[in-house]
């Protein structure tokens, strides 16, 4: 499906988070909110070098192309997961964690099994169709699920943090609502947008500078959510995965 503008956006994008991830690891001070930012980078990364190599080789690459985008996700899920960890008190809410981690490991695992139900080839024809609806479905679901997510960030912070997010929580929201979009469509037209698909690495390498920027101001150790919102704060994820 890929053109060469396709092509170009997805080598584009694996240098540009190959960059970011790079840039990330020369600082001196590593938070573990760091560490998980600069995973979701490089498996970003490998996403995009996945898919150009699928493009241009075939074969067994193609069969990595929708795990490693099902990773990507999965990622920036996990990021975000570490950025609200304090905010949403996750360490004193193990039931809260439990359910959370539960509903994501769920979700990630169904993507996995159809990816390597589908890449085996076991599934009869007349079932093709329904695996492929569930799978659209569950990246619905984790793109919902972000965006979620980061309004909570955003929205539920103190003033004083709200400023030091909102680079993140553009950058981010712009690549969730992309692949919502672009999964929306596939689920009620039956066939991806050649074009959406093309430029799907140029819109996620837009999010790089945003993320750069965002983290020289330490916006991750300032995070406060007041504890009256964090029940609410979770109570809507559960609710949208």
């Amino acid at each position: 499906m890929l053109t060469d503008v396709g092509l170009f956006s997805h080598a584009v994008a694996a240098l540009g988070f190959g960059a970011l991830a790079a840039v990330l690891l020369t600082r001196r001070s590593q938070s573990g909110t760091s560490l998980w930012l600069i995973a979701a980078a490089l498996v970003t990364m490998v996403w995009a070098l996945v898919v150009v190599l699928a493009e241009s080789y075939g074969g067994a690459w193609q069969l990595w192309a929708s795990p490693a985008e099902t990773l990507r996700s999965a990622a920036w899920i996990a990021f975000l997961l570490a950025v609200l960890r304090r905010s949403w008190r996750l360490d004193e809410r193990r039931r809260s964690t439990f359910l959370i981690a539960s509903l994501l490991g769920f979700v990630v695992a169904l993507q996995l099994l159809l990816d390597l139900v589908w890449a085996l080839g076991v599934v009869p024809l007349a079932n093709q169709p329904l695996l492929a609806s569930t799978l659209v479905i569950s990246r619905m679901a984790m793109a919902i699920a972000g965006l979620v997510m980061l309004h909570n960030l955003f929205v539920n912070a103190d003033p004083e943090s709200q400023g030091e997010v909102r680079l993140l929580c553009i950058g981010l929201a712009g690549v969730f609502a992309y692949d919502l979009n672009y999964y929306t469509l596939i689920f009620l037209f039956g066939n991806p947008s050649v074009d959406l698909y093309n430029i799907r690495g140029a819109v996620d390498v837009i999010v790089v500078p945003l993320l750069l920027v965002s983290s020289n101001q330490n916006w991750a150790a300032r995070v406060h959510v007041s504890r009256q919102v964090v029940f609410h704060s979770l109570s809507s994820f559960c609710r949208s995965a």
